[in-house]
């Protein structure tokens, strides 16, 4: 998957190491829920950045960390050390911070109410986010991994084209195997398994 990576000058100072934030469970249960809280964070940075509000745009850039998967950007930013010696000091905090200044154009038009979600390799769902607004439109991609049972996170955030996709569940399945989930039930962290797990049990 192609990295979309804001150069960050080499020369500018190294930065301290931030502690990610956490954010409540529910903001995170699903890969549309992920995307949501994400795109919201976002958008407060590139606002604070504009006020030129340092210490909020720290705190911003921990709750952005927070909802990153960073185990799994080390992984990817370690498959292109070109990457890795621009970014310097701290790699996955300032490929994290690129993604604000990546997505600002298309922020103000984004349009949460639209979300799709699409099934990508090792388990990954690839959230669309449309902004129809911009002039081209275009839509912001977050891939979202699983980083816990009931919890997704974010490993990359990349613009691209308006892409028309489907996610439709076939109208029949075959009655002697189990009906697999649909990308919605991945999506929102809503599968008939994690139901069953997250229900009270029949047995006394």
């Amino acid at each position: 998957m192609p990295l979309l990576l804001v150069l960050l000058p080499a020369c500018e100072p190294a930065e301290p190491p931030l502690a990610p934030a956490s954010a409540p469970a529910a903001e995170l249960s699903g890969p549309l829920a992920t995307t949501r809280t994400l795109i919201g964070l976002l958008g407060q940075r590139v606002a604070a950045t504009a006020a030129k509000d340092d210490q909020r745009v720290r705190q911003l850039d921990a709750q952005i960390l927070g909802v990153a998967a960073t185990g799994e950007i080390q992984r990817l930013l370690e498959r292109y050390p070109l990457y890795l010696g621009v970014l310097g000091k701290q790699p996955v905090q300032r490929f994290v911070r690129t993604w604000a200044p990546v997505t600002a154009y298309y922020l103000p038009h984004a349009d949460l109410s639209r979300l799709t979600a699409l099934p990508d390799e090792d388990g990954a769902v690839v959230v669309h986010v449309p902004a129809p607004g911009a002039e081209p439109p275009a839509e912001i991609r977050v891939r979202c991994v699983r980083a816990a049972p009931r919890q997704w996170k974010v490993a990359s955030v990349t613009l691209g084209p308006p892409t028309p996709v489907t996610t439709t569940r076939p109208a029949t399945a075959p009655a002697t195997q189990p009906t697999p989930p649909t990308i919605e039930e991945i999506a929102t962290g809503n599968t008939p398994e994690e139901a069953r797990q997250n229900s009270p049990s029949d047995v006394p």
